[in-house]
């Protein structure tokens, strides 16, 4: 009895010339329309590619690599002009994840975002010990070196000129590849306590000079305690050189 009238009523509808399924799909078809997807690659690429420019690596330099974290999602958004805007909340992050936030807009409305993490690597030539060196050593071309190394490895302070630590002490013993930081490096000791030193005292275009004993152990352009031999006077001085300070009047 169910099935004959279901026929009926079947048969009375395309009569009228109403339908269901058609009606179906048609929506369907214009939901669709009404959307557009935003795909994995164009969220990643897009995060990545500010990551490049907010470092200021050329995108033909092999020195930074970019690595994408997670399984991300395509984001589904309504129809109409797509605008993508990153954000780099905590900056580039060499030694842990970089976060980028990248919002989407259509017709200038914000419609979506995702959150991605990236990791991030950046390799530069740093200067490192060529050979073992002892505490105290003079440091040089004879037992430094250079070498492609992950920065964000590295405590802060690194230095990628050999001439800019060229001159300096070894301030403890080291391993051949230990990479030199501000922390590893300070300047020849030029004045010893207890040695004389020439004080050198100026005022406007007048140059004074005396006899001194340095009170302390000074590298050049270090402020120790001297004192005078003649006046017996103590005052802080200026390291200039190997035995001489000076002082301002």
């Amino acid at each position: 009895m169910f099935k004959k009238v279901l026929a009926v009523w079947l048969l009375t509808l395309g009569l009228l010339g109403l339908s269901v399924l058609p009606d179906a799909v048609n929506s369907k078809v214009y939901a669709e329309a009404q959307t557009q997807t935003v795909s994995v690659n164009t969220l990643t690429n897009a995060a990545a590619m500010v990551i490049r420019q907010r470092t200021g690596v050329p995108i033909e330099s092999d020195s930074l690599t970019i690595n994408y974290l997670g399984n991300p999602t395509e984001l589904t958004v309504p129809a109409g002009n797509l605008e993508l805007a990153v954000t780099l909340p905590y900056g580039v992050r060499y030694n842990g994840p970089t976060t980028a936030v990248v919002t989407v807009s259509v017709d200038g409305k914000v419609c979506d975002a995702a959150t991605l993490k990236y990791d991030v690597k950046l390799y530069q030539q740093v200067v490192v010990a060529a050979r073992a060196i002892a505490k105290g050593e003079v440091l040089g071309t004879d037992n430094l070196r250079l070498e492609r190394l992950d920065v964000g490895r590295l405590t802060t302070g690194y230095y990628s000129d050999i001439n800019d630590i060229s001159g300096l002490i070894s301030r403890r013993a080291l391993k051949p590849g230990t990479a030199f930081n501000r922390y590893l490096i300070e300047k020849p000791i030029v004045v010893n306590r207890n040695s004389a030193v020439t004080i050198i005292a100026r005022s406007g275009g007048v140059e004074v000079t005396a006899f001194g004993k340095a009170l302390q152990d000074g590298y050049e352009g270090q402020i120790i305690r001297v004192q005078n031999v003649n006046s017996q006077k103590y005052m802080a001085a200026k390291v200039t050189g190997p035995g001489t300070v000076e002082i301002t009047i």
